[in-house]
């Protein structure tokens, strides 16, 4: 079934209960008979209202571009008119049993001026509901992609992995690093690996401090040099 169908059907339902409710009151209390109008159409706009705001924030999250929306004005114009007649020609014959009060009004009547004011009390109420639901859907999406956008634009710190607590070494530090070793331990460790690889380097050497050594066959290890100063040759 078509939505402007069940719009206008299940409006046109709701109106003819609230004659047909306020005729009884009215027949009940007589002098309140101005309150209880009054009382009946803020019902039937009421929920005209409720009706089109979700139709118009169901639109609005569908369809977050307004261009490429539902036309929900001639689907609630097309609801109204059915409403308006339906409901006009459905009061008219339960006007028609004893015991119900519903105006006595003809049924040209009810078809024309009783529909036209039907139709209003439907139609403008309902985009009232729709322009509302929209504008309430489209605040709500704003909200979020404002959220959204300062979440990417925040500061990410450089160089630290997403899960892990832990810096990553820079290329000016140890590991990395071109230059001398900044650590003791490391050069000691690999000081006395190079003991016995015949490599002639000391401690020293690791720490930019290069110095001449000798291998001595009879006791296996390098030893420094001592320089001496040269001795004057006399004639």
């Amino acid at each position: 079934m078509s939505g402007w169908l069940v719009r206008g059907l299940g409006l046109a339902l709701v109106n003819v209960v609230i004659r047909t409710v306020l005729g009884l009151a009215i027949s009940e209390w007589p002098l309140h008979g101005s309150p209880l109008r009054w009382l009946s159409v803020a019902v039937m706009v009421l929920l005209g209202i409720v009706w089109g705001f979700f139709d118009g924030r169901r639109d609005r999250r569908k369809n977050p571009d307004p261009e490429r929306g539902a036309d929900l004005t001639m689907l609630w114009l097309k609801a109204a008119v059915l409403g308006g007649l339906v409901a006009g020609a459905v009061s008219w014959i339960v006007d028609q049993a004893p015991k119900f009060d519903l105006g006595d009004n003809p049924l040209f009547f009810e078809l024309t001026s009783g529909a036209a004011w039907t139709i209003l009390l439907i139609f403008i109420p309902a985009l009232i509901g729709v322009a509302l639901g929209r504008w309430l859907a489209s605040r709500k999406d704003r909200k979020a992609e404002k959220a959204q956008k300062a979440q990417q634009a925040a500061p990410v710190a450089v160089g630290a992995g997403a899960g892990s607590a832990e810096p990553v070494p820079q290329p000016s530090e140890g590991y990395f690093s071109e230059d001398n070793y900044s650590d003791r331990n490391y050069a000691d460790e690999n000081y006395a690996s190079d003991r016995y690889s015949g490599e002639t380097q000391s401690v020293d050497t690791y720490y930019g401090e290069p110095e001449e050594t000798d291998y001595n066959e009879s006791t296996g290890r390098h030893e420094q040099q001592t320089w001496q100063p040269p001795t004057e040759r006399r004639d």
